[in-house]
C-alpha cells in the first residue's frame, strides 16, 4: 500500500482534472464537507459513497503541501471519511508497549479500497 501511495504521490498527473468528477463539487450543499454537524457529516460522508474519486481524494487529502509529506486533514469528509474515522482506521491495537499504535496512512486508504471493492 505505501508503494501505491508513493507512485501516486509522485505522479501528479493522476491528480489532474480529477476534482471536476468529484460529487461534492457541484452539490446543492457543499458545507456538509467541513461540517460539524452530525447529521450534514453523515449526509457527506454516504455523497462519497457514489463518487467515483474517492482515491485520489483522499490521497490528495492526506498528502502533505509538497506531496513528500503525508498526514491527516485537520477536519472535512474526504473519501467517505472523517478524520475521525481516518484516525480509528489509523490506531491499532499492540500487544507490545514497546510498539506504537498508531499504523499510519496506508491503512486508511487501504480502508477505502477495500468498501469499493
Amino acid at each position: 500500500m505505501q508503494k501505491l501511495i508513493r507512485v501516486m504521490l509522485d505522479d501528479l498527473d493522476v491528480f489532474e482534472g480529477w476534482q471536476s468528477d468529484a460529487v461534492c463539487r457541484n452539490h446543492d450543499h457543499p458545507h456538509w464537507w467541513i461540517s460539524d454537524n452530525y447529521i450534514e457529516v453523515e449526509n457527506a460522508k454516504a455523497l462519497c459513497g457514489e463518487c467515483e474519486v474517492n482515491i485520489p481524494c483522499l490521497i490528495s487529502a492526506i498528502s502533505g503541501e509538497d506531496a513528500s509529506t503525508i498526514s491527516l486533514p485537520p477536519m472535512g469528509v474526504y473519501a467517505g471519511m472523517s478524520r475521525l474515522d481516518m484516525l480509528m482506521c489509523a490506531w491499532k491495537r499492540i500487544d507490545d508497549v514497546s510498539e506504537s499504535n498508531w499504523s499510519g496512512p496506508d491503512k486508511i486508504v487501504e480502508a477505502v479500497i477495500k468498501r469499493e471493492g
